[in-house]
């Protein structure tokens, strides 16, 4: 994840009833792609940074038209222990007036299902079975004999971080797909909660140079220490983000090829960190005698 400033929006985790954060409007002086969406850090913080968006074209003999973003998320806990178990996060575009046609998703990273460090242990199940021998005897009648027998399997089975992506339609009934979804769910085994930072690209077409806009949401079920049971998050109350394709590209994290943005590798924005160690960090000094 890069560490240079950037354009960012923070979406704070509230109660469903969508009390708590703030409403942050679009500069009417400079309202695209306007630098802050939303921040509240009351609680734990979940942000969204804006990396990098690249307009041109999806193709350099072609006639569409395309736009590169790049979003960058983080999940802080804001308390030692305290871990987010699973998340959801939404972004839908949608063309500058409702009635407009949106932009098409045309690919997204992470798009299907992924295992991340996955972890195995050995599980021992012990069932048990109660036998009965039943036996005529002359002199006693009926002699019945009882013993359980025990069956004991050992298996070897294993857990991992799960992250998935996928394009959908949401607030349409028409291709082309005009959102992107990502699930992140914890190893259950461990109870590591989710990545720390989620760096993910999207790439959509588009029939004109017309201005368009999106909306981002994220439910996330969060375990403070048992204290919070239930599901939170709630809808965005900010302005939509809006987006001039006639803008220059931000090329924050690499340098693009604005003619022909539908060759990209998406792998080469893509990035899932749990932590990150800093080398060299504990340093040793000697103390001078006097």
């Amino acid at each position: 994840m890069t560490d240079d400033p950037v354009d960012s929006f923070d979406i704070e985790l509230a109660p469903n009833d969508g009390e708590g954060g703030f409403h942050i409007k679009n500069n009417p002086r400079q309202p695209f792609q306007r630098a802050t969406i939303h921040e509240d850090r009351r609680s734990m913080n979940i942000k969204c940074s804006l990396i990098d968006v690249v307009h041109g074209r999806l193709t350099p003999d072609g006639e569409d038209y395309a736009t590169l973003l790049v979003l960058g998320f983080r999940f802080d806990p804001s308390k030692r222990g305290d871990r987010i178990i699973s998340t959801k996060i939404t972004v839908v575009f949608y063309g500058e007036a409702d009635d407009d046609d949106h932009p098409g998703v045309a690919e997204i990273s992470l798009n299907g299902s992924y295992s991340l460090v996955e972890t195995t242990q050995t599980e021992t199940t012990t069932s048990g079975l109660e036998g009965t021998i039943g036996a005529n005897v002359l002199t006693a009648g009926e002699l019945s004999l009882s013993k359980k027998y025990e069956k004991t399997v050992s298996q070897e089975t294993s857990d991992s971080t799960f992250v998935s992506g996928a394009t959908c339609l949401i607030g349409v009934d028409w291709d082309p797909a005009n959102a992107a979804e990502w699930k992140m769910r914890e190893n259950s085994s461990r109870k590591t909660g989710v990545p720390s930072q989620l760096r993910v690209g999207v790439l959509l077409k588009r029939d004109s140079q017309a201005n368009f806009k999106c909306t981002a949401d994220i439910e996330s079920e969060v375990d403070l220490r048992s204290r919070i049971g239930r599901w939170l998050g709630g809808k965005p109350k900010d302005d939509p983000v809006l987006f001039n394709p006639r803008m220059k590209s931000t090329n924050r994290l690499m340098q693009y090829d604005t003619d022909n943005l539908g060759a990209i590798d998406l792998s080469l924005v893509e990035d899932v960190t749990f932590t990150t160690v800093l080398e060299g960090a504990v340093k040793h000094s000697q103390l001078k005698s006097h």
